[in-house]
């Protein structure tokens, strides 16, 4: 089992992923899962949503995992 200490060690060590990351094989959930928490605290994430639907749309057409990453973005923005 992994030491959650040392986990949050390493996070706090390189906070942000790298640079070849996501892939092309990062799961959308993934992606949105580093999104949503890398927002500020006090970020409103419905607008901060709308944002990334916008940027999402002015790279159209889309592949099946940015398409699903924008079906949770719109979750999101309709939720708050």
């Amino acid at each position: 089992m992994a030491d959650p200490t040392r986990a949050g060690q390493a996070l706090s060590e390189n906070p942000r992923p790298d640079a070849r990351w996501p892939s092309a094989q990062a799961r959308p959930e993934d992606v949105f899962l580093a999104w949503l928490l890398a927002l500020p605290d006090d970020a409103d994430m419905a607008e901060a949503a709308r944002r990334e639907i916008a940027r999402l749309d002015r790279a159209a057409p889309l592949g099946a995992g940015p398409e699903r990453l924008r079906a949770l973005m719109i979750e999101l923005a309709q939720a708050g």
